[in-house]
């Protein structure tokens, strides 16, 4: 027997919706789902060749919002037919760890979580002298995010999504995990 992540959103949304709370057009409602319940309800993985190489994402993403509206379609989740769609940053999921990867903190993808990244525990003085990099869209975090823009824009002529960032509080607390209540987010000196 296999077991089924429920999702408690949806169940609320389904009786809200029965009960004649909310008529029809729906509310529109954005939301994302876990990696860890794609994979243990579909299968699907996360690893690296989801965030860059582009026919995965590309597929992937577009059985995601067919999968979507096989299950949540009555709430007006998904498309029945969702086309091919040259999505840049993953929109049906949550993950931002670009800037802490261009900044040096190791990346760990996982089947069926975001990218983790691993946390520099840098010393105070050590956060004070991290530099961004010169020539940002160099750097090999940037290379491969570029490279699947260019291969997605080639074939569809346009893109469509957004490139996951953090906020600058996710970024220090993953660069400078072990100082980061001692750092003022003031200039220094």
């Amino acid at each position: 027997m296999q077991s089924v992540v429920v999702c408690p959103f949806a169940v609320f949304a389904r009786e809200f919706l029965k009960d004649g709370y909310m008529a029809e057009p729906y509310l529109p409602i954005d939301g994302v789902f876990h990696p860890a319940w794609w994979n243990k309800n579909y299968g699907l993985s996360f690893d690296r060749d989801f965030f860059y190489d582009p026919e995965r994402r590309v597929s992937q993403e577009q059985r995601m919002r067919q999968l979507l509206f096989e299950r949540f379609g009555d709430l007006g989740l998904g498309q029945a037919s969702a086309p091919r769609r040259p999505i840049v940053g993953p929109i049906l999921m949550g993950s931002g760890y670009l800037i802490q990867e261009i900044l040096g903190c190791e990346i760990k993808y996982q089947e069926d979580g975001n990218p983790t990244v691993v946390q520099r525990n840098m010393s105070e003085a050590e956060a004070w002298e991290l530099q961004v990099p010169e020539n940002i869209v160099e750097t090999p975090p940037m290379r491969r995010l570029v490279a699947l823009m260019d291969a997605l824009e080639a074939e569809f002529g346009y893109l469509q999504g957004d490139v996951p960032l953090h906020s600058l509080m996710n970024v220090a607390l993953t660069c400078a995990a072990k100082t980061t209540s001692s750092i003022s987010l003031t200039t220094q000196n």
